[in-house]
């Protein structure tokens, strides 16, 4: 899970360096392009993942702890 998460964050991170350098949607799209729709699928994909990676562990892990303190409190 350590490697998960570390390949996870510096990949983040070296997609925000090439976002801020070429731009969110070419960066997203490719040399080639791509369509309205693929864009926002793109879009899509992109905070699904960020989401599935960061934000979900973090509200399960928190939830985790609260239900065995309440349970240790009884």
């Amino acid at each position: 899970m350590f490697w998960a998460v570390g390949f996870g964050y510096f990949g983040l991170l070296s997609f925000y360096a090439d976002a801020s350098e070429k731009g969110f949607r070419d960066t997203l799209c490719g040399t080639s392009g791509c369509s309205n729709g693929e864009f926002f699928l793109s879009v899509t994909w992109l905070f699904g993942v960020i989401f599935l990676i960061y934000i979900l562990p973090i509200v399960i892990i928190i939830y985790l702890v609260r239900t065995r303190r309440r349970k240790k409190q009884k």
